[in-house]
């Protein structure tokens, strides 16, 4: 029996031997009848083996052809001989994160975690071991059933036919606690154990809590107040606030002030919001410049939205109102009456008036 190894990859190369020629171009078939420990034929039985290619000499994801043809006694070779082909994979699969992105922040609803593999077009993805741990030290694991405070790796729900996408289902209810950060690691293994030594991390946000809105100045509902000069409050987001915004109404009109223009603009239907500024916890919005209308009743509104998208819910938003009174007030002495010539007082009295009241 003959025996000719091929190496497709590399371009119609044979094995030679393993005594230093190895891999050359030159077509070689080699005599199992007469080799030596590492070719084998037993004439009794007509099985052969053939171990003089020791795994030191393949090339992994390289295609190789195999064919054998026997010769009898009298010299007759075999015609149509036989062609094996077989792919050597030593290489590890590879597999990626697609869904949650890494270092992002999930404000909806998480109801699948999802990615890639891949073998490099060898033996092929047989599955992907899943691990998913939350903060703060990383230390509790879902265990497919519960979370434990155990290292645990569970294997994904769904592979792909052509083993070349993963998924693993977070949909029931309590899986994800908002405010929290997580982290996913996934590895892949291939259909001969190859298996993925380094694997793919992404850490996460979770974060469904809307933030936190407040007005603080004006500090009392339905005050008076002579001047106006900034409208603050607080806004307050464990993953941090976009933005906070700010609307300005006078009461019993569509006019809301427009910071950005400088004016009382229309806005029939809808609240009309202006940006404040924010900055470590708090906002603010100059209004020295409004012109304020006196003994009018100004409506504030104020809402925040995170950095995860999530906006305070309407019936959330901070609410407050003032008065704006910049007209004198008036006193007047009743008694005495002026030039009058008395003998005794007791009383002395008169009258104040403003409209919005008298301090």
């Amino acid at each position: 029996v003959e025996i000719r190894v091929r190496d497709v990859t590399r371009g119609t190369t044979y094995w030679q031997d393993n005594s230093g020629f190895f891999w050359k171009p030159t077509d070689k078939w080699n005599d199992l009848s007469s080799a030596d420990a590492d070719w084998n034929y037993d004439a009794g039985t007509g099985e052969w083996w053939f171990s003089d290619i020791s795994d030191a000499y393949w090339t992994s994801g390289h295609e190789y052809w195999i064919n054998t043809r026997a010769y009898d006694i009298a010299g007759n070779y075999e015609a149509a001989y036989s062609t094996q082909v077989f792919i050597y994979d030593t290489d590890a699969p590879t597999s990626g994160i697609i869904t949650p992105a890494d270092a992002s922040t999930v404000s909806s609803a998480l109801d699948s975690i999802s990615g890639t593999a891949d073998d490099g077009g060898l033996s092929g993805v047989d599955y992907t071991w899943i691990q998913i741990s939350s903060a703060p030290a990383y230390s509790t694991y879902w265990n497919g059933t519960n979370w434990i405070s155990d290292s645990t790796f569970v294997v994904t729900t769904s592979l792909t036919p052509d083993a070349t996408k993963w998924a693993y289902d977070t949909s029931a209810a309590g899986f994800w606690s908002s405010n929290r950060d997580y982290r996913v690691e996934i590895k892949a293994f291939d259909n001969l154990n190859n298996y993925q030594v380094s694997y793919t991390t992404v850490t996460f946000s979770y974060d469904i809590t809307d933030p936190t809105v407040g007005i603080t100045k004006p500090d009392t509902v339905d005050g008076k107040y002579m001047s106006m000069e900034t409208i603050s409050g607080t806004a307050n987001d464990q993953y941090g606030v976009a933005v906070a915004s700010v609307s300005i109404k006078q009461d019993g009109t569509d006019l809301y002030w427009d910071v950005l223009s400088d004016t009382w603009t229309a806005s029939v239907g809808s609240v009309f919001w202006s940006t404040t500024v924010y900055s470590g916890g708090n906002w603010h919005i100059d209004t020295s410049s409004i012109n304020w209308v006196n003994d009018m009743k100004y409506i504030l509104q104020a809402r925040a939205i995170d950095d995860a998208g999530n906006a305070v819910d309407v019936g959330n938003y901070a609410n407050s109102s003032f008065y704006y009174d910049s007209e004198v007030p008036e006193s007047w002495v009743g008694t005495p009456e002026d030039a009058d010539v008395r003998k005794a007082m007791a009383t002395i009295s008169g009258s104040a008036t403003d409209n919005q009241g008298v301090g």
